[in-house]
């Protein structure tokens, strides 16, 4: 949205002068032909991306998780699944694949139930599945430890990396960068005098959101494979 048209310049020399420079901010940005200034574009792109990780975070079988893949420190059976990954970022939505903290193993859902029959009776058969169950608040399992697959993201780190580093790698794969636009335009447009331009980009959104999978699911309280 910023390069189109926008850069502040009178030259070709002095385009590709603000189109390089570290810090694009309101100098760089020709009054001629922006509507908004550097820091509501900012925030528009930082509400749509928010809001997109959010959905991803929600589906724990979502293909685009992998790319703001984080993951839990050792939990014990029984405890909150914390808030924070093992990097201190904050996590988002639900917990993914769960592995035991010490082989990686991959540990199978299962109903509460059985994962309590299966803890309490590991003393007497000598035997220890690989079985866990959540309720999307706190996790029991069969292991002594597990770590859990999660999605991270702070939208404080992504604004400092967009002050620092504007033209840097955005975190969000290509076909997912459409979408993430039409989000932000749905944002900048307020007011009575936007209100219809809004609406059609959030409409849209909406849209290039279901196409891409990204949906609000309803979290069942039933352990699933």
């Amino acid at each position: 949205m910023i390069r189109a048209n926008l850069l502040k310049a009178d030259s070709a020399s002095a385009l590709a002068t603000n189109y390089a420079v570290a810090n694009i901010g309101d100098t760089e940005i020709s009054d001629r032909g922006n509507m908004f200034p550097k820091l509501a574009v900012d925030d528009a792109l930082l509400s749509s991306a928010s809001r997109m990780v959010e959905l991803i975070g929600l589906d724990k079988n979502s293909n685009h998780r992998t790319y703001f893949a984080g993951v839990t420190s050792s939990l014990a059976t029984g405890v909150v699944i914390p808030t924070s990954s093992s990097t201190s970022k904050p996590v988002i939505g639900v917990i993914g694949d769960v592995r035991d903290a010490s082989t990686a193993k991959r540990c199978s859902a299962a109903p509460y139930e059985a994962v309590i029959r299966a803890t309490n009776i590991i003393s007497y058969f000598n035997t220890q599945p690989h079985h866990y169950y959540t309720d999307n608040t706190r996790i029991w399992h069969t292991r002594t430890n597990v770590v859990a697959d999660v999605v991270m993201w702070s939208e404080t780190d992504q604004r400092a990396l967009m002050i620092t580093n504007p033209t840097g790698a955005c975190p969000f794969p290509d076909d997912l960068i459409p979408a993430l636009v039409e989000g932000a335009l749905s944002f900048l447009f307020r007011g009575e005098f936007n209100f219809q331009q809004a609406e059609s980009h959030r409409a849209r959104w909406n849209e290039m959101l279901a196409d891409a999978g990204l949906k609000t699911p309803i979290l069942e309280r039933v352990a699933t494979q």
